[in-house]
């Protein structure tokens, strides 16, 4: 039993850094990196020319290296909270001056809380029955604060994008204190690259969810000498996880892994005590998960605010189909046509079911290098799909310090591509310290690797085609990645260090 939990883990290593290294591969290639401004590039070169000139000042000048040394490591818990306190202050200036009317489902979804009533927007819901519970959590802030304006649902978004971010350095702390001021770092540097912080949808809204039943089961974990909080942990965890699946499904897929590793944990040899205690903790993850289910769907079943047509919803399925096309995402309005037309989910499923055998016919073997190409449209785009979908940001206003953000985050900004490129670089340095960290082989890293494998596969088999999806599991590459700092620091050490030859 124990060389097969061995052999397991072996492979669930080989497996995450064969996504990784491909994520890596596909960004190093992005057409984010192609300086293509429509006047200028001198803000980029500018950027890149102070990063190289600081690269050379720490490595040749013995002083410079001190200085650095001294501000970012042995003092690094205070830079690194006025890091993260600068990148929230930085946020409130921008959503202050930067918060316009969004397109697509955002758009639909604050479209209904104002007007719940329009006929379209009950169809709307009625197919994408997906986006009810958001729809609801919007309208109850809005009575609660008594607003609905885009500003205040921005300002809701990013307060909840925050949360998880310090959600994410608490659960740092319990695993490995000492590494605590680099996942502030991380943060901090996310939080001041990420302008999609700002849309009012499930992407945002999922992730102090993820981060909160992370840290509850961390939680579990760490009082494992505690029968009754083990247990305890164990079964909010559970409730928040399913409250995670009613905001987005697939926000849930983290916890499944959680959940296969601790079954998979089984072949290593435990005593029966320790036995006993893994399986009443996964039975109270279970409990939680399937009371908050039961409660969740009976509350949306009855809910009043907008009437639905339940028979009406799209299956899971059809997904699945617009997932095997074009760039592997949404890239056609005829498939949602076609779903608003035919009533029934049989008939929907079967539509669905149709072209899923005529699409694997066609491509055959030439499948896989479509599934390779898809993976690198999930996960290689460090903007996160910024301004990849939807009718939004098409109007610039004159002024004198919104232009400043208008000419980098609109679609008609001069400097975008500039944008474009620094945020990419930004995600290529992630990636870079994530694929380096293999040797580290702390059990926690294990079980959020097979997280973020369910989660490319996911991405792989379902609608994808653009890193917006990847959002939801940034939390855990953001831990994957905290984790296995000096793993990839040593790992850096090993590779470009110079060794005399042996005489």
């Amino acid at each position: 039993m124990n060389r097969l939990f061995y052999i397991g883990n072996k492979l669930i290593k080989i497996i995450f850094y064969i996504f990784i290294f491909l994520t890596l591969y596909f960004a190093l290639v992005s057409n984010n990196l192609l300086l293509k401004a429509n006047k200028s590039t001198t803000f980029t070169y500018l950027i890149l020319g102070l990063i190289v000139a600081l690269i050379i000042l720490y490595n040749y000048f013995l002083n410079i290296k001190k200085f650095f040394h001294f501000i970012f490591v042995e003092h690094k818990y205070i830079t690194s909270i006025i890091c993260f306190i600068l990148s929230i202050i930085a946020q409130v200036i921008y959503v202050i001056n930067f918060h316009p009317a969004v397109g697509f489902d955002a758009g639909a979804i604050h479209d209904a809380v104002l007007n719940p009533h329009n006929e379209e927007l009950r169809g709307y819901f009625s197919l994408n029955s997906n986006n009810l519970p958001i729809l609801l959590l919007e309208e109850n802030l809005s009575k609660l604060f008594r607003n609905n304006s885009w500003f205040f649902y921005s300002v809701i978004s990013i307060f909840f994008v925050d949360i998880s971010a310090l959600l994410n350095i608490w659960i740092i702390y319990l695993l490995n204190a000492k590494l605590t001021a680099v996942i502030i770092y991380i943060e901090s540097i996310w939080l001041f690259s990420y302008p999609m912080a700002i849309i009012a949808y499930t992407d945002n809204w999922v992730l102090p969810l993820i981060s909160l039943y992370v840290l509850l089961i961390v939680y579990s974990w760490k009082f494992r000498k505690n029968n009754f909080l083990m247990f305890f942990f164990a079964f909010l965890a559970g409730v928040c996880s399913i409250l995670a699946y009613f905001l987005k499904p697939s926000g849930i897929i983290p916890m499944l892994g959680i959940i296969i590793y601790l079954l998979f944990s089984f072949l290593n040899n435990f005593s029966k005590s320790s036995l006993r205690k893994r399986i009443v903790t996964l039975l109270c993850l279970i409990v939680g998960m399937g009371m908050t289910l039961e409660i969740g769907n009976n509350l949306l079943r009855h809910q009043t605010y907008i009437p639905i047509t339940w028979e009406r919803k799209i299956p899971a399925i059809h997904f699945i189909q617009i997932g095997m096309t074009g760039n592997g995402g949404y890239n056609s309005a005829t498939d949602n046509i076609i779903m608003g037309r035919l009533y029934t989910k049989k008939e929907k499923t079967d539509y669905s079911v149709k072209r899923i055998k005529k699409i694997l016919q066609k491509k055959k073997l030439s499948y896989i290098n479509f599934l390779v190409w898809k993976h690198g449209n999930n996960t290689s785009d460090g903007t996160f799909g910024w301004l990849g979908e939807g009718q939004f940001f098409k109007i610039k206003k004159k002024n004198n310090f919104k232009n400043i953000y208008q000419e980098f985050l609109f679609k008609s900004g001069k400097e975008l591509n500039n944008f474009r490129y620094m945020v990419q670089l930004i995600w290529i340095i992630f990636l870079v310290f994530l694929a380096f960290s293999w040797k580290e082989n702390f059990i926690w890293m294990q079980v959020f690797r097979l997280g973020m494998i369910g989660a490319f596969v996911f991405l792989l088999i379902f609608e994808g085609g653009r890193s917006r999806y990847l959002i939801q599991f940034l939390p855990i590459l953001f831990l994957l990645t905290t984790l296995g700092f000096n793993s990839s620091i040593q790992t850096f050490k090993n590779m470009f260090t110079w060794k005399p030859l042996k005489k």
